[in-house]
Order: C-alpha cells, then structure tokens, then sequence
C-alpha cells in the first residue's frame, strides 16, 4: 500500500473510501484577480490563425509562484512539439471560450501542455483540441496534456477532444528500476472526448485521484478505452481513485487496468455502453469497485481476472452487458454481466445488484 499520508485505500479496508472521496472534493486553490497576469499582454493573439506558442510560453515564464495566468476567451493556436510549460507553483486558469488548439503536425509524440518535473501546478477551464484530424504521421503518443514525473498536479474544469493519442497521460519518466513517478495528482470534472487512443492513461504512478470526470467516444486506435491504468514494467501504480465518474462509448473498455496496479478504487461510476467491456481487471492487488452502475456493454460488464487479488465488489449495478467473454475464462459458461476468476478467499464484499 503506497504511503501517501492520505489513508489509501486498500480492498480490507474499504470504509475509508468515504474519507477518500472527502479528500477528492478539497478545494484547488482559487487566485485573487489582482495578481493576474493577462496573457494578451504577452503578445497572444487567440484569433486561429497565428502560432501563439512562444507568446504564451513568455507569458507561462513570467508567472511566478503565488501569481496566475488568465488566458482570455480566443482560440490559440499551439505548435505541440514544443507544447507549452508552466512553471512550478504556478497557475494557469483559461476563462470561457479560450480553446488552445494543436496544429497540425506527423510526430508521433507531442504535448499541447507539458508537465515534466514540475511541482505545484494547477489549470483550470478552457478547452484543448488536438490534430487527429490535421495529423500526418504515425504514433498514438499524441496528447492533450502530458504529466511526467511531477508533483502536487492539479487540472480541473477542462474539456480535451480530439487528440491524436490520450487526452491526459499521467506517468513516470525514465527506465524500468529508475523511473520517477508522478504523485498527487488530481482531475476533478475533466471532459475527455473523441480522443483518438484514450480518455486518461496512468502508467507509473501514485495518489491519483480522477473525482466527477467523463471519459466518452474514445476511438481511433487500441485500447481505445475511457481509461486505462497500465504501468507495464516501468513501475507500479499505487492508490488510484476513480470516483464519480461517466465513462461511455469507447470503443474499447470503460475502465481497464492491467500488470502491477496497486490500491485501487472505483466507486458510483456510470458505466455505459462501451464496445468491449464495462471493467477490465487485470494483475491488481487490492481493488474495490463500490456503486457503479455498468451497463449495455457490448462485452460483460464486470471482469475480474485470475491475478487479481484482495478484490471488494459491493452494491453494484450489472446488467443487460453482451455475452462475449474475455480471453481468459475460467473454464464456466460465459456471463453476460460478470466474470470472476479469482478463488472466493481473494473475493469479498456483498456484492449486491450484480446479475
């Protein structure tokens, strides 16, 4: 169980998902409009047409910590190979209408906001638009915002479409045995829409927290899924909380996690109408999924795969999922609403509502 100093949540012990929740609430820090800083003063034009990349870098580098920047209502064009860059301790809050949209480009990995080695960051409001339909390359790494190796990150209120690859990735950087995760990371009524590989990645990370967001239409290349929690062997994630949230016809999974995910929890979700499967659970120890509501997935609903361990299913709502299993039955008749394939000593809970 990582050790975060906010109580994680571990499948025994579950009621401190209530507490969980309470922290997922506090409250970004909200600037005092006398120490804004207006990014047209920097040049910025938002008017579609000009690259306002290095205009609104100048301005991100002038914010001091304590200080915010506006970004005005406007659409500003983006060149995301060099992305944009705050700074540590800074804050950047787009005000209605402001859209910062990605130019069109063939790299395979780009950024419209960068968060690399940085601490203290919040954004809030405003709408990201990526290339996928302006793209000229190959790649899935094409995304809205990137997080690596950073700390105590803040995004709220942000609706991110049509990225070539994630809407947001959050992870580490570095290799295998010496990576830098992310930490304190927080998401609270993000809109992730028609991304082209995923809503939200989470790699190597800790204390994530993803509280009243939508993931939706996600479609282009695999997974394809609303989110997906996949370190692989870069590192563990550790005490992922996903709450409150709408996930919706992704043309992969609505939720999938996958090989050393650790304390993880997923609770009064609306699951809905994703191609492939509600919950995918895959190489997770420690799991709770409380109150969801999983429904008309083209797949079953629920699966818990055979390394999973210590998982806590209550008060779920599982019903009217297709019929098609995945790949690793347990050797029963397909379900069409949940598959479980741990022993029944790695299960608990009531599991009440499940068909």
């Amino acid at each position: 169980m990582a050790d975060t100093g906010e109580g994680f949540i571990s499948a025994r012990r579950r009621l401190l998902i209530g507490a969980a929740a309470a922290v997922a609430c506090a409250a970004i820090p909200v600037a005092r409009a006398a120490r804004d800083v207006n990014a047209r003063s920097f040049g910025a034009r938002g008017d579609g047409r000009t690259d306002d990349t290095a205009a609104l870098q100048a301005a991100l580098d002038a914010v001091s910590p304590g200080l915010v920047l506006r970004i005005p209502a406007g659409r500003y064009v983006i060149d995301a190979l060099r992305s944009l860059r705050p700074r540590p301790g800074s804050s950047v809050f787009l005000d209605e209408g402001a859209v910062l949209q990605a130019a069109p480009d063939d790299a395979e990995r780009s950024a419209i906001i960068d968060l690399t080695d940085v601490s203290d960051v919040t954004i809030r409001g405003g709408r990201l638009v990526g290339n996928r339909d302006g793209h000229g390359g190959g790649g899935e790494w094409g995304h809205g915002i990137r997080v690596l190796a950073s700390n105590r990150i803040a995004l709220s209120d942000i609706v991110i479409t049509d990225c070539w690859g994630d809407g947001v990735y959050v992870g580490a950087r570095g290799k295998a045995g010496a990576a830098t995760p992310s930490r304190q990371v927080r998401l609270q009524r993000i809109t992730c829409s028609h991304n082209r590989r995923q809503g939200l990645s989470i790699t190597v990370a800790s204390d994530v927290v993803v509280d009243g967001c939508t993931f939706v239409d996600t479609i282009g290349t695999p997974p394809s899924s609303g989110i997906d929690i996949e370190p692989q062997r870069q590192g563990p994630a550790r005490g992922i909380r996903i709450l409150r949230s709408t996930l919706s016809r992704n043309d992969g999974c609505g939720i999938e996690c996958s090989g050393d995910v650790h304390d993880l929890a997923i609770v009064d979700c609306v699951i809905e109408g994703n191609r492939t499967h509600g919950i995918l659970a895959r190489g997770v120890t420690g799991v709770v999924i409380r109150g969801c509501t999983i429904r008309r997935q083209g797949r079953q609903g629920l699966v818990v795969a055979r390394d999973v361990h210590d998982a806590t299913l209550d008060a779920n709502d599982v019903r009217d999922n297709g019929t098609q299993w995945h790949a690793e039955p347990s050797g029963k008749n397909p379900r069409p609403n949940v598959q479980i394939d741990i022993p029944p000593g790695e299960l608990h809970g009531s599991g009440s509502g499940q068909q």
